[in-house]
């Protein structure tokens, strides 16, 4: 004997075909519901203002990535309450360009202590690297950052001058020893010291002049690349969206006018 289907099998099969038959009745339902869903996809991609990103790198010098971010981030509360005039203001853009800009975000980089990144979405892909920028040179101009640097420039120059004054003295101390030696007196110590003490203290020199002289705010290390593409409306996406949910609609829809048309039926035998 053949095995016996289990029990609800023939009727769950027999359910599938009918609510086929019913959407293949209904099908001119469904189609032009899926039409309308591609018709106003298509109209709000036309429609939509395009708006293109980009992603530079800041190197910050004096304050940690987390303080720069929390700057940089105060600028995107000023585009959320529109107040591009302060804006305009402070990364040194005409009102008019501060306007096209749509967000500004910043964010820490793992593993990395002297770097973030900047993501920058404006209508207007010509102006990503003059905001990014002026964003630059809104951080260098903090008071906060000016402190910083004046601060660090000051310990620098004491540490150069503190060196310039030991060499000095041993360099005084090495020509008494040399001196005493041709003299013929007796040194207690191996007078080599001396010298490799003086080249040390003036590699620490040339390090720190060399660091007086690099010495900077924030710097724009890599800036953002001028976008091709917007990034938004996705178009593939939106139609993918459109067409899925659309089809979804228009099936719900032709089930139910049949549960409506059954439910007229019902009532006008009984």
């Amino acid at each position: 004997m053949e095995p016996r289907p289990p029990d609800g099998y023939q009727e769950e099969e027999i359910d599938l075909y009918e609510l086929w038959l019913r959407l293949k009745k209904r099908w001119r339902t469904v189609l032009g519901t899926v039409a309308a869903g591609l018709i106003l996809s298509v109209l709000y991609i036309l429609t939509a203002t395009p708006v293109y990103e980009g992603t530079c790198v800041i190197r910050t010098n004096v304050v940690t990535p987390k303080e720069a971010v929390r700057y940089v981030n105060a600028l995107n509360d000023l585009i959320r309450e529109r107040k591009f005039e302060e804006l305009a203001q402070r990364i040194r853009l005409d009102v008019s360009l501060s306007r096209k800009i749509v967000r500004i975000n910043a964010r820490e980089v793992r593993g990395v202590s002297s770097i973030i990144e900047v993501n920058l979405k404006a209508t207007d892909p010509r102006l990503l690297t003059p905001a990014a920028r002026g964003i630059v040179e809104y951080l260098n101009t903090n008071p906060y950052v000016l402190r910083r640097l004046s601060l660090k420039k000051k310990e620098l120059e004491f540490k150069r001058e503190s060196l310039k004054k030991r060499i000095k003295a041993l360099e005084e101390t090495k020509r008494i020893v040399n001196t005493l030696l041709r003299e013929g007196r007796s040194i207690y110590f191996n007078p080599a010291e001396i010298d490799r003490m003086i080249e040390e203290l003036k590699t620490e020199l040339i390090a720190t002049e060399s660091s007086i002289a690099l010495l900077k705010g924030f710097e724009l290390s890599i800036e953002p690349p001028e976008p091709l593409e917007p990034s938004s409306p996705k178009k593939a996406i939106v139609l993918t969206v459109s067409l899925l949910s659309s089809l979804l609609l228009g099936v719900f829809i032709a089930l139910f006018q049949e549960w409506l048309l059954n439910v007229r039926r019902r009532y006008g035998e009984g």
